[in-house]
């Protein structure tokens, strides 16, 4: 599913990073593996409606894996804007892709996701 991020004004000049950790996905004791969450391409990057921006120049590769442990390891970049782009009101769009084994255990597996928005390249 694809969740918008709105970023404002707030980093102008020295560009910007969202980054991104999580947990394992868990149903009780069981786990899917920590490389089941991924961002396959690049996320849309738009300015927001009547808003004039100077979109972000991303440097990130994809596929993107998100980052999962028992307990969250480091975030890493899941998209940033170069120095002195990425200006003005603008959304950026990841979507993510989930990929479940078939020898999956059934139930409701949970996970709590970090995302942060950072100035700097």
């Amino acid at each position: 599913n694809p969740l918008s991020m709105d970023v404002g004004d707030g980093i102008l000049t020295a560009g910007w990073n969202i980054t991104l950790t999580s947990t394992t996905l868990t149903a009780g004791g069981h786990t899917l593996p920590t490389t089941a969450t991924t961002v396959q391409t690049t996320p849309t990057d738009t300015c927001d409606a009547g808003s004039t921006c100077v979109l972000a120049t991303n440097a990130i590769s994809y596929p993107y894996i998100v980052p999962a442990a028992a307990s969250a390891p480091t975030a890493t970049k899941l998209f940033n804007a170069a120095n002195t782009t990425g200006s003005g009101n603008q959304k950026v769009t990841p979507t993510f892709t989930l990929a479940i084994p078939a020898n999956s255990f059934i139930g409701t597996y949970s996970s709590t996701y970090t995302i942060t928005l950072s100035s700097g390249p």
